[in-house]
């Protein structure tokens, strides 16, 4: 044992040298081949990608809003193979589409609220399915009929009603149309998603049943930070040292790599493992809801629903119209927002050639995808725009 102790002291510095030898070595050999990939032509995922910063603003209200006057080209989706690259511009309100005019004599202003699904990056906006809607009862109700698009991406419902509450309303739109996300059980808990650049307020129910309004004015999270309500509605940190050492990694090293491209691009057909490599989760994954809070959420949720139909009613005279395919709509107890709201299944959008309407990599909707859904929409809108106006 005495002699033990003394020799592995001796060979301590040595073992430390040639580890120290070792990383120089890799480093090198890591430099020479992201120079060597960048003389090729690859360039870092950072720089292949939109900025949020393009598009997206901090927003002490909601959490983050379009940035009014922008435009720029959506490309994505990160960090898989580009499936689209796409010009968006958004107005001086800080919405996608036209600036908001008056309506014409005898026309009709519909509001749409939500999420990506209807902000539809992804697509031209003359290709969006609110768009399309617009389009098409302006050509067959014999009046114009106006569509504002309020749909921010990574909106949930918490969201689209202090967004309607506060600010939509103002359009004083004839009707009102909220797309439901399966996604928005889990945002309505979240404050803060690992690597999302801004934070959200979010809602907790009193005693009483109200809804109470947690973390506003919104402040600045760490990227690398993951925020949830908990089942007694106060905000607590909830990720892990090794989520966030995932996340450092990717952010400031992997994203900034020509060589992380080449890999990821070079594992296009393996999905799973660009998914583990860039610490993203996996689609299914993106619609859990944190552990603890699954009956929270559809509570959460529910309420929401409840209190948009209520506003919306307010402000028109007429029920708030839900729209979402059968998986996005589950877990909510419908027939207690009967009273406020109507809802709408567009589940016929998938009997066939499913891929067609999903980007591969993304899940959001192709152009034929939002003329499918157009299809399927029209019809309920225009129905409820002939009705007799609400009485004054």
């Amino acid at each position: 044992m005495s002699h033990t102790a003394p020799s592995l002291r001796r060979r301590l510095p040595l073992l430390a040298a040639r580890l120290a030898l070792f990383g120089a070595v890799f480093g090198l050999c890591m430099l020479v081949a992201e120079g060597g990939v960048r003389l090729l032509g690859y360039q870092p995922i950072f720089s292949v990608y939109s900025k949020p910063s393009v598009f997206w603003r901090h927003d002490p209200l909601l959490g983050w809003s379009h940035m009014p006057n922008s435009r720029g080209t959506y490309v994505g989706p990160k960090p898989w193979p580009v499936e689209f690259s796409t010009p968006v511009e958004i107005n001086s309100d800080g919405l996608r589409g036209p600036e908001v005019t008056p309506v014409p004599p005898g026309g009709r202003r519909v509001l749409f609220i939500g999420d990506s699904m209807l902000a539809a990056f992804e697509v031209p906006y003359e290709k969006t399915f609110p768009a399309l809607i617009g389009a098409e009862l302006t050509r067959t109700l014999g009046f114009p009929v106006q569509v504002i698009n309020a749909g921010v991406r990574g909106y949930g419902t918490d969201q689209s009603f202090l967004y309607f509450r506060e600010r939509g309303s103002r359009y004083r739109p004839d009707f009102v149309v909220h797309i439901q996300s399966a996604n928005d059980l889990r945002e309505n808990t979240e404050v803060h998603r690992m690597m999302q650049p801004q934070g959200k307020p979010v809602f907790g129910i009193a005693p009483d049943g109200s809804l109470t309004l947690i973390g506003q004015p919104v402040p600045e999270y760490p990227v690398c930070s993951q925020y949830n309500v908990t089942p007694q509605f106060e905000i607590a940190r909830t990720d892990s040292l090794r989520e966030r050492l995932l996340c450092d990694f990717e952010t400031t090293l992997l994203d900034h790599s020509a060589l992380g491209t080449v890999v990821t691009f070079g594992l296009r057909r393996h999905p799973q493992l660009i998914a583990a490599i860039h610490f993203r989760a996996s689609p299914r994954a993106a619609f859990q809801v944190a552990e603890g809070l699954e009956d929270r959420s559809s509570e959460i949720t529910q309420a929401l629903l409840h209190a948009l139909g209520k506003e919306v009613q307010r402000v028109t005279g007429r029920k708030l119209l839900i729209i979402g395919d059968d998986h996005n709509l589950a877990g909510i107890d419908w027939p207690d927002i009967d009273d406020v709201a109507d809802v709408f299944s567009y589940q016929d959008v998938w009997r066939d050639r499913k891929d067609e309407i999903n980007f591969k990599n993304d899940g959001h909707f192709t152009e034929l995808g939002h003329e499918r859904i157009a299809r399927l929409v029209a019809p309920q809108v225009a129905e409820r725009l002939l009705a007799p106006p609400p009485a004054n």
